[in-house]
């Protein structure tokens, strides 16, 4: 987050002592529609055909909209290649490679976590999602 001067332009004074977003504010900052893989029209087409098949068979939950998670990334990279990551089902738990920085358990597996967005990335500890803290630190046992 930056701050803008009164004629628009980054302050770049500012940048330093701009304060690092809570992760709620993080996740409502965010454009998820902008964490869609890009499709070709051909490959639109076949995409929209799996998630509606999908969601009639079950793999998919059928409310899911795909708002916290790049279901076209999913279809592209693992399903189109039949991949060992192709087997996500809504009773159990699709890969984290996928989930956009608005998911709950937006984690540092995602492909999403870089950059700016991966101080606001959880992480997995077996079965546990340890939340982020905002600012990249973790609290450390006692």
């Amino acid at each position: 987050m930056c701050t803008l001067d009164n004629d628009k332009k980054i302050n770049p004074d500012k940048i330093a002592s701009t304060p690092t977003l809570t992760v709620e504010d993080f996740k409502k900052s965010i454009n998820p529609n902008e964490y869609n893989t890009k499709l070709s029209k051909e490959d639109e087409k076949e995409f929209e055909k799996w998630f509606i098949d999908s969601k009639h068979n079950g793999t998919i939950h059928p409310m899911d909209s795909g708002y916290d998670y790049d279901f076209r990334g999913y279809w592209k990279n693992e399903v189109q290649n039949n991949s060992k990551l192709a087997g996500g089902s809504a009773s159990a738990h699709f890969t984290d490679k996928y989930k956009k920085p608005n998911h709950a358990t937006f984690s540092n597996e995602s492909m999403y976590a870089t950059g700016n967005n991966a101080k606001y990335a959880g992480y997995w500890k077996g079965e546990n999602f340890i939340k982020p803290t905002g600012n990249n630190e973790r609290k450390k046992r006692k």
